[in-house]
């Protein structure tokens, strides 16, 4: 598997440069993004959510650097699996994943309805202008 893995990590990291090119367009910002494993994403969302199970994508904002917005966390394990379990490409998901975090780190949220509509919205948006379908259509 080493090979695959080898060759999926170089996608997410070509499509990381591509989503960071794109949104740096929309809002002139500076994240970082850290990619794991489920065991440290699960260490992370304890610590931080409470929450001692793995997760796909946390965010974490930052307020203090001006142009500074925060830190994306995704665990390639866990976007590799759903990626499987849903059919879709992985490099596709990852990309979705990454806006999802980066939406965060700009204060969106989806605890609400009426945010959720409103993230969800931006989101499609934005992966539509990467050539990526709708991840909310079945």
């Amino acid at each position: 598997h080493y090979p695959l893995r080898r060759q999926r990590q170089m996608c997410i990291r070509d499509r990381i440069t591509r989503v960071r090119e794109h949104l740096t367009l929309i809002k002139d910002t500076n994240f970082s993004i850290l990619l794991t494993n489920d065991n440290e994403i699960q260490t992370f969302n304890e610590n931080f959510r409470y929450k001692d199970i793995p997760t796909n994508v946390l965010s974490f904002p930052c307020e203090d650097i001006e142009g500074y917005v925060g830190d994306i966390v995704l665990s390639y394990e866990t976007v590799l699996r759903e990626s499987e379990e849903q059919g879709k490409a992985f490099s596709d998901h990852a990309t979705h994943m990454i806006v999802h975090g980066y939406l965060h780190l700009l204060g969106y949220d989806h605890i609400e309805d009426g945010e959720a509509e409103l993230m969800e919205a931006h989101e499609v948006a934005i992966l539509s202008s990467l050539n990526i379908k709708n991840p909310y259509d079945e």
